[in-house]
């Protein structure tokens, strides 16, 4: 059952994220200041569950720069804490979106996709599940393998 919180951020983040790429400088001064407080919160309290199709819908109809900057961490966000169902009904739209996307998003998206597909039973010493980072912020862990060679 959600919480308060969660639904508050439920019915104003899409909003809120909408507002990032206003051409009033006052709106977006003010809605870019809430969007990076409420990601603070968000990303302090792992329990709240955010809009991951809403956030979806959001960056493939929204080609704003501003909007997609903005939306981009929720969207990992959502993504690491929905269920692996969900997982299955977004990443189609990943990929057909994908071109869409900055550039330094698409990589994220790619290794997300990608963990996904993973099956869970599976180990190796390469394989990091953990996605819940920074996104773009990639170190030694998420690398290739020494032993994989470029074509």
């Amino acid at each position: 059952k959600p919480h308060l919180l969660e639904k508050v951020i439920c019915s104003v983040l899409c909003s809120l994220l909408k507002m990032t790429g206003s051409y009033r400088v006052s709106s977006h001064t003010r809605a870019r200041g809430l969007v990076s407080a409420l990601l603070e919160v968000v990303r302090q309290r792992p329990d709240v569950r955010l809009p991951l199709e809403d956030l979806v819908c959001l960056t493939r109809d929204n080609p704003s720069r501003p909007v997609q900057h903005f939306t981009f961490p929720f969207l990992v966000l959502a993504y690491v804490r929905a269920d692996e169902g969900m997982h299955q009904e977004v990443n189609q739209t990943f990929l057909d979106s994908l071109p869409l996307h900055p550039l330094e998003h698409q990589d994220e998206l790619k290794r997300m996709i990608l963990h996904s597909l993973v099956p869970k039973n599976y180990t190796s010493p390469e394989y990091n599940p953990k996605l819940d980072r920074s996104p773009g912020l990639y170190d030694d862990s998420t690398a290739a393998p020494s032993h994989w060679t470029a074509v």
